[in-house]
This record gives C-alpha cells, structure tokens and sequence, in this order.
C-alpha cells in the first residue's frame, strides 16, 4: 500500500518469527495493533481519516478476497480484529471509533503504572541540543514548537510499553499474527491480496509486522 504518514513511510518490516506456515495456527486471529492512549483532538482527527483509509484500501479488500474464496468453494479467515491500546478513560469512549471501522474492536487498557510511570520530557533544538525535562507546550505529545522538537512524558511512556510490554497484554492472546499501524498512518491505495499482508506473513512465519519508516518532523508522502 501506499501511505501519506506523519512519520512514517510505507515501508513494511517483519520480525518475531515463528515455525508454522500460512495455514497454521488457523483457529488464532488476526490482529491490527492500534494505540490510541491520551488522543488529543489532533489524534483523534488523524485516527479517523486513518481508520477510513484502512477501511477502504485494507478491510475492503479483505472483505472481497474472503467472497471471492467462497466463491471458489474455499472456506475463508475471519476480518483481522482491531486491538486498541488505550488508558482506563479512552476506553470508555472507543464507541466514538466506530463510525470510520466495521472491524471489532478488542480494548486493550495499558496498566496504570506504565503511564505513571516517572518519567521526563525530552526536546531537542533544530535536531542538536537536546535535553530532559524542559517545559512543553500543553495538550500535545510530540510536535515542533519555536524551532524545538519535543516528545512529552506520556509519549515516551507509551513508547517504552510498546517497545516490548505491550505484546504480553492479555488482549493478545488469540492473536496468531500482529500488523502494527500508527495514529497518523494513512492508505492511499489497496493493499496486494494474492497474498494478503496476514496470509504473506503466516506463509513467511512471521508473528510481528509493520508500516514504519521515522522521518523527524516532515510529513511524508510516499
């Protein structure tokens, strides 16, 4: 697919294997990965123009490979589930996501000790001078403010469980492969379906994938 991102390119990583095959583990899900903790109205702007595109360009075609493997008298995989990780509060009103997706969505509440977790900001001058603990702009997570590029405590917080805790979270337990996708990660064009991402990474004994390039402070199209 390809993708315009805050971040990120569309360019597709695998890691984690396992030893099965495309057809092993058939009974597990297929899981997105999705973090949506503390959104501010930026976030949440950028989740639903997200969510639409993956409906149209991902879910979509998914739907239609599904009917098309009916057709062929083949049985087909359920729709990939959609694993929101969020804080006890956001999960109360994922209701306000459903409008953008037909896929189910799994909360998965991220424990109260890592996003209280002590922890200072961290900001750096034009790329160089960087530091901890400065005073940020209010109500946002990351962004660039009088030539400073800043990532607020709960960012790095997140940042830290989703580097590794995350994939222990219980809301992952029947998930037999995992495609990651960002906030702020926006289809343009529909995925390939001969194979489709999830049956590409089962056929290659992948657990973990992801659309994930760090560009810093450019809004990429590509």
């Amino acid at each position: 697919a390809t993708a315009t991102t805050n971040n990120n390119n569309n360019h597709h990583q695998n890691i984690n294997h396992n030893d099965g095959d495309d057809d092993a583990d058939d009974d597990d899900d297929d899981c997105l990965i999705l973090i949506y903790t503390f959104p501010t109205e930026e976030i949440r702007q950028d989740v639903a123009e997200a969510l639409r595109s993956l409906e149209e360009y991902v879910v979509n075609p998914l739907r239609e490979e599904g009917e098309e493997s009916i057709e062929r008298g083949k049985g087909r995989r359920e729709l990939p589930k959609l694993v929101v990780f969020v804080d006890s509060d956001t999960a109360e009103k994922l209701n306000e996501l459903k409008p953008y997706t037909s896929l189910e969505i799994r909360p998965a509440i991220i424990p109260e000790e890592e996003l209280s977790r002590e922890m200072k900001s961290y900001s750096c001058q034009n790329g160089d001078l960087c530091a901890s603990g400065e005073e940020l702009p209010k109500d946002f997570h990351r962004g660039n403010f009088n030539e400073t590029q800043f990532w607020s405590p709960a960012y790095l917080r997140i940042s830290r469980y989703t580097a590794g805790p995350l994939f222990q979270h219980p809301a992952l337990d029947s998930c037999g492969v995992f495609l990651k996708i960002d906030t702020d990660f926006f289809f343009t064009a529909p995925i390939q379906t001969n194979p489709n991402p999830f049956r590409k990474m089962r056929r290659e004994a992948v657990r973990l994938g992801y659309w994930q390039i760090h560009i810093q402070g450019q809004r990429q199209t590509g």
